[in-house]
């Protein structure tokens, strides 16, 4: 054998072991308190993010890990085909982004638009149908 194979840590490799030793204590607690994951009854009583329903608005993570914040942001919870629908639109805020990705608060904005769309999709209109009911509601600024 080498002498190589029977060589002391260095310094570098003794911190990088406390490191992650602190790391996998503290990652659990870090994330004992969030709700992602659970569903229906395992949520927290308390727990203000559990939408349930598409259409129906939901607070930020921020909101929920009682950290320090510098905004908390309201998003509509959609289904995936209302998801889908929404990557065809643009939201008429001004951002430039489409639909699915704008968390605006402007009113009309993205909340408003995008629970006009998940009522759309719930009636079961055809995608040909869902665009002449947001282009009726909110102009042709809605089309990219």
């Amino acid at each position: 054998m080498t002498d190589h194979a029977f060589r002391r840590p260095g310094p570098g490799a003794l911190f990088g072991s406390i490191l992650l030793a602190a790391l996998a204590v503290a990652a659990p607690a870090a994330f004992s308190s969030c709700s992602a994951g659970k569903g229906g009854a395992e949520r927290a009583a308390g727990d203000t993010n559990a939408a349930e329903t598409p259409g129906a608005p939901m607070e930020g993570l921020a909101a929920r890990k009682g950290g320090i914040q510098s905004k908390v942001f309201t998003d509509v919870m959609l289904s995936p085909a209302a998801r889908m629908q929404a990557e065809k639109f643009n939201c008429i805020c001004g951002c430039n982004l489409r639909l699915a990705e704008c968390i605006c608060e402007q009113t009309p904005g993205s909340i408003d638009m995008k629970q006009h769309l998940q009522s759309l999709v719930d009636a079961k209109l055809s995608p040909r149908e869902i665009e002449e009911g947001m282009v009726a509601k909110y102009g042709g600024a809605v089309i990219p």
